[in-house]
């Protein structure tokens, strides 16, 4: 970097094939087209940005006046005693920042065993930091890590108490695929600090639509090639991947967020589509 600023014929290449492109993007391209490049950049991510928050917006409402900075989700069994849902979670903490000024608004959610309908609720807990690393609420110091569904791969139904294995944790999402479950979300009012809260009925029906539309539309987005549905090849940082049953990288995601994925890359297809002829137009 610092002698391409000098103005020296520099060479450079890696065997990631990200760092080409991010030396290209920040080393050949600027020098090479100078500061026209920052004003098409601009330009262009405004263009997909706005395109897709028009596109998706059906797909992820939230009441008046809230921004909607995270969704947070824990991948889910079923309980092989009780079959109850269960999510997987080593902890549920949301926030505890540990600086002065921010130990009066740790946060986290309380799971709550539902057996009656074989799943697993959720509430918020919020206030002061309390003793070592719980927080002080109305029925005394609670703490997010005691409520752990999983450890060490293994398991566990708060539901029944049931210890579920290893191995029938992966051999369900090698069978059925991991579940997943919305149980908190992340949200801002106005210039206002973070929030969080429980998904309401809103937030679960645009997760529903999104699922419905994704189920509805897969056929043509494969046709487009937009679902990344090569095969997830073996080797040492894949192959945990593979013990839970995720042989496609398409599975990486729930359906909502696939479909996020799959409309930026529409959308960015799209814009190279019109780049391209806006180019043609302007060339001599």
């Amino acid at each position: 970097f610092e002698a391409a600023r000098y103005g020296l014929n520099v060479y450079a290449s890696d065997l990631n094939p990200v760092a080409v492109v991010t030396m290209k993007a920040a080393m050949e391209y600027p020098l090479k087209f100078g500061a026209d490049l920052q004003k098409d950049i601009d330009k262009w991510v405004k263009w997909v940005g706005d395109e897709a928050e028009k596109r998706l917006a059906e797909f992820f409402p939230s009441p008046d006046g809230e921004t909607v900075q995270n969704y947070l989700w824990a991948h889910t069994v079923v309980c092989p005693n009780c079959q109850s849902v269960v999510p997987l979670s080593p902890n549920w903490w949301l926030y505890k920042r540990p600086e002065k000024q921010n130990l009066h608004k740790w946060c986290a959610v309380k799971p709550i065993p539902n057996l009656e309908n074989k799943r697993v609720d959720f509430e918020l807990i919020k206030g002061k930091k309390g003793k070592g690393t719980t927080i002080q609420s109305e029925d005394g110091d609670f703490d997010p890590s005691i409520y752990n569904t999983i450890s060490r791969g293994v398991g566990k139904c708060l539901c029944c108490d049931n210890v579920i294995e290893d191995d029938v944790i992966k051999k369900q999402a090698q069978n059925e695929g991991l579940g997943h479950q919305l149980y908190a979300v992340a949200f801002k009012k106005g210039k206002g600090s973070l929030e969080f809260r429980i998904p309401n009925q809103l937030d679960l029906d645009g997760v529903e639509k999104a699922e419905k539309y994704l189920q509805e539309n897969s056929k043509q987005l494969d046709i487009n090639e937009l679902i990344p549905d090569l095969n997830i090849v073996d080797g040492e940082k894949t192959r945990e991947l593979l013990r839970y049953g995720i042989e496609k990288w398409s599975k990486l995601f729930n359906p909502r967020q696939l479909l996020t994925l799959v409309t930026y890359l529409e959308i960015i297809n799209e814009a190279k589509t019109k780049l391209h002829i806006e180019l043609q137009c302007v060339s001599p």
